[in-house]
């Protein structure tokens, strides 16, 4: 009996001692330079789609319990609305106002980032709306609606209204015998042309007149598929990324990414594959930058720092961990 309590004291003592070395990993809303310098961990513990302000001096976090800011230097972290969900973490920030707007049960909101203040653009009566989006001179939205027609069939709608709400613009209508509907309406830069997912990457013109389809099958239903610039859209088909040159026509596969982003110059495109990466728009110098713990990730508007969930992984002593 003796033996056996010796030998229960000794195998105690070598899991405690091994336990002290366990690898153990903080997360924090980060910054980093898009050349992968100057990473900067702001808040921890905070999940969602983050986001610079148009200014560039506030990021703006998502997720499906409502909306936060922080400074970009990581101070001044607060809660600017709890009462409303926002619908796959899906939102758009104007690129002229301290403005954002959202869908949540077939409604459109816009939401003043800086006060609170939000108003409902849209109503859900006969027809919910998806995935609105600022034009590039933040004069415009974008965004789609669907409803049930005859027979149970989807009726699916792509529209355009003024910045306030006003002026709803039918752009696009179409049946579908199932469930369907348009996800991600984007104007081009110079906003000759309008981008969506709908059986696939189609392009119309900013009227909705001359519809192409461009790309046929499966594309991501994440938070961020499509990303423009002034010759590219780049999108994602649940393994890999592609861009499509508007000018020549040329779709290009970058290899594995998710969530693209664009810089605003059009050159670089800041991505997730498990870890945050960049890449030239021309698929050369794919380029781990940072440790990452989200998929979730963007440009600041001048190009120069990408926002992200970075990640600290740790193997020192259990008891120095300041989490505990």
């Amino acid at each position: 009996m003796k033996f056996k309590l010796v030998v229960l004291f000794f195998i105690s003592i070598f899991l405690v001692s091994c336990s002290e070395y366990l690898p153990w990993q903080e997360y924090f809303l980060s910054t980093i330079d898009a050349d992968g310098n100057n990473l900067k961990h702001l808040v921890k513990d905070v999940f969602g789609v983050p986001k610079f302000s148009q200014d560039g001096e506030k990021i703006i976090i998502a997720n499906n319990q409502g909306f936060w800011t922080v400074n970009s230097d990581g101070t001044d972290y607060i809660c600017i609305l709890d009462s409303l969900d926002v619908s796959y973490n899906h939102f758009s920030i104007s690129p002229i106002s301290e403005k954002l707007i959202f869908f949540q049960q077939g409604e459109i909101y816009q939401l003043d980032y800086i006060n609170g203040d939000f108003t409902k653009l849209f109503i859900y009566e006969n027809e919910g709306a998806w995935f609105p989006s600022f034009s590039p001179d933040g004069s415009k939205i974008l965004f789609s609606t669907t409803s049930i027609g005859q027979g149970d069939s989807t009726i699916v709608k792509m529209y355009s209204m003024n910045e306030d709400g006003t002026n709803q613009n039918l752009l696009y209508q179409n049946s579908s015998p199932y469930f369907s509907l348009i996800r991600y309406p984007t104007f081009s830069n110079d906003m000759e042309k309008i981008y969506f997912v709908y059986g696939g990457l189609v392009c119309c013109n900013y009227d909705g007149t001359d519809i192409e389809l461009i790309v046929s099958g499966n594309i991501s239903m994440s938070s961020c598929p499509i990303s423009i610039s002034t010759e590219y859209v780049v999108y994602t088909d649940y393994i890999d990324m592609f861009s499509y040159n508007i000018i020549t026509g040329v779709i290009l596969n970058l290899g594995n990414g998710d969530n693209p982003n664009i810089s605003p110059d059009g050159t670089q495109i800041t991505f997730d594959d498990y870890d945050l990466y960049t890449i030239n728009i021309d698929g050369s110098n794919r380029t781990k930058i940072a440790e990452s713990s989200g998929r979730f990730q963007s440009f600041s508007p001048d190009g120069e720092k990408i926002v992200f969930y970075g990640q600290i992984d740790h193997s020192r002593k259990k008891d120095n961990n300041p989490l505990e």
